[in-house]
């Protein structure tokens, strides 16, 4: 260090203490977070949705907080409501909706804010996890069981349990953003700001980590999306989107 309290660079000694530290954290942070995450899950299971109903599973008066189906369908309802029935990246309009609209008499065969849907393409749309629930412990019988209760991640040297590395994993994401781990345990993981409308295919790349999100700093609420793999394969990215906020303010 120099009388700045800045690092020395130009000492050879320091640059290589520090770089093998870097790079021992950056090991730390891939063996701890990201491939556990990686390794956790894919997709959010899929229950029908339930648009206006505020279920909670119980168990002997306690309540169950991780993974139930009543707050899934609960959720798969609000991010539908909140994105417009759209998936938020294609932009790819609900068959589901787009089934019911066609149905009713008049011209009802609109979207959201009210644009006709004819000649669009459309896909069934689910609700995707920003988070998973692997970060939590599930034990309750009442629970929706969506990961072995115990099982070996071996990542470098090292073997540990789901319990350890799920803790390593909250206490990352507390060092990355102070205090937003109370944001997502208990039934807060299953809020609409935890979670995306994707399509099927969206879904599975995201949970791959194959696509990746970044602030354009220039609205609020505004990203671009882009993904690591070749246009080859996803032709229609990157793109820039702007996220819907829930009336509460909640996304």
């Amino acid at each position: 260090m120099n009388q700045l309290n800045d690092v020395d660079f130009s000492n050879e000694e320091t640059e290589k203490r520090l770089l093998g530290k870097l790079i021992g954290f950056t090991d730390y942070l891939v063996d701890n977070f990201f491939l556990p995450l990686k390794a956790s899950t894919k997709r959010t299971l899929q229950p029908s949705p339930a648009y206006h109903s505020a279920t909670q599973s119980t168990r002997a008066g306690d309540q169950t907080f991780v993974g139930t189906i009543g707050r899934l369908k609960t959720l798969r309802g609000d991010c539908l409501q909140r994105d417009r029935h759209r998936c938020v990246i294609s932009r790819t309009f609900d068959l589901d909706q787009a089934i019911e609209r066609s149905k009713k008499p008049g011209d009802n065969f609109r979207d959201d804010d009210g644009q006709a849907l004819a000649g669009e393409s459309f896909d069934s749309l689910e609700v995707a996890h920003i988070l998973p629930h692997s970060l939590f412990k599930t034990n309750s019988d009442s629970e929706l069981v969506r990961f072995p209760s115990l099982f070996l991640y071996k990542v470098s040297h090292y073997s540990y349990s789901q319990d350890d590395s799920r803790e390593a994993a909250l206490k990352i994401l507390n060092m990355l953003d102070n205090g937003i781990a109370h944001l997502i345990q208990g039934p807060e993981i299953d809020r609409p700001r935890n979670a995306l409308t994707l399509t099927y295919n969206l879904h599975l790349l995201f949970g791959d980590f194959q696509i990746y999100s970044e602030p354009t700093g220039v609205e609020p609420n505004t990203y671009r999306i882009n993904t690591f793999l070749s246009p080859l394969t996803l032709k229609n990215l990157p793109v820039t989107r702007t996220l819907f906020l829930t009336e509460a303010r909640v996304y």
